[in-house]
């Protein structure tokens, strides 16, 4: 069984730059992130997310776009409802990913993140095109 792992971009120490490792966060309401040497960095709370699952040796979170086999853009957030991971397409289809499977197929590729890419522009383009069409 693997560890739950997070990561987070730095603000003090490491600015900017993607913590990987244990979340912690303090009464206060401060982010931090224990990485590999045992270092606790102070993280941005909006960027931290969850491993999701290992895909052929990349990891893929919370907040990932990813793209399968048939071209179709996704994006990995957590459902508080389901209590699950779900992808969301660029047309509004989802998927419930309770066991990661579909995730972790050799048709998945990582292709960015919410933070580092523009690709929500994307999604919004996608339904203004739909609107206009509908």
């Amino acid at each position: 069984m693997r560890g739950i792992k997070f990561r987070g971009k730095g603000i003090l120490a490491r600015k900017g730059e993607w913590i990987y490792g244990f979340f912690k966060k303090n009464r206060l309401g401060d982010c931090y992130i224990e990485d590999e040497y045992g270092m606790t960095i102070a993280v941005n709370p909006d960027t931290v997310s969850q491993l999701v699952c290992i895909n052929n040796g990349v990891e893929i979170y919370e907040g990932d776009y990813i793209r399968d086999d048939d071209d179709v853009l996704w994006l990995i957030e957590y459902n508080g409802i389901s209590h699950a991971f779900v992808t969301v397409s660029q047309g509004g289809d989802f998927h419930i990913e309770q066991d990661s499977e579909w995730l972790c197929g050799d048709d998945i590729a990582v292709i960015g993140n919410r933070w580092d890419n523009e690709l929500e522009d994307f999604f919004k383009e996608e339904e203004d095109d739909e609107d206009r069409q509908g």
